[in-house]
């Protein structure tokens, strides 16, 4: 059990295996997003999934902020994929969605960089996308596949079994 109190400004974010701090200068902020989950849900921030969508569509990050939010994810997005490696070594989320098809480096060059990356390998990156190349998408470490349109219940099971494979493989997530 972690002890926690709702605050504003800073939030010191911590699980046991990772501590970020968040700085606050909105109310849209990702801290003041942080203590509103923590307050509302009274949970410990290790209870707390924190997915990372990296997509250039930002109609597709805004349904994904809503139908996985619905469900308990804390989600974060990445409007291109350069975004997207630097908010994956800032955030250490706990799984990634990745789209394919982006302007400035594709999604295979993003999972292929971070599965080569001892501190990033393990994080379960699902593909999301409207190609539907699945053997690539395995062949270079993608936890799954969900080709586009989303079936929302489909993606939120795989992003929770996801989750749960890394529980039970790591001690420290």
């Amino acid at each position: 059990d972690a002890d926690w109190l709702p605050m504003t400004g800073n939030v010191l974010i911590t699980d046991g295996a990772r501590v970020t701090q968040l700085e606050s200068d909105t109310e849209d902020s990702p801290a003041h997003q942080w203590a509103r989950i923590l307050e509302v849900t009274h949970t410990s921030p290790a209870e707390i999934v924190v997915e990372l969508v990296i997509d250039d569509d930002p109609v597709m990050c805004d349904l994904m902020l809503r139908q996985l939010g619905k469900n308990g994810f804390q989600v974060q997005t990445a409007a291109n994929a350069k975004l997207g490696l630097e908010a994956v070594r800032t955030l250490r989320p706990d799984v990634i969605t990745l789209d394919i098809a982006m302007p400035d480096m594709d999604g295979w060059e993003v999972i292929s960089e971070l599965k080569k990356d001892p501190s990033t390998r393990e994080i379960p990156i699902i593909m999301v996308t409207m190609m539907d190349d699945r053997s690539r998408g395995f062949a270079l470490g993608a936890y799954d596949f969900v080709t586009k349109p989303v079936e929302w219940g489909q993606l939120t099971g795989i992003l929770e079994s996801a989750v749960k494979s890394m529980d039970s493989s790591t001690v420290l997530v």
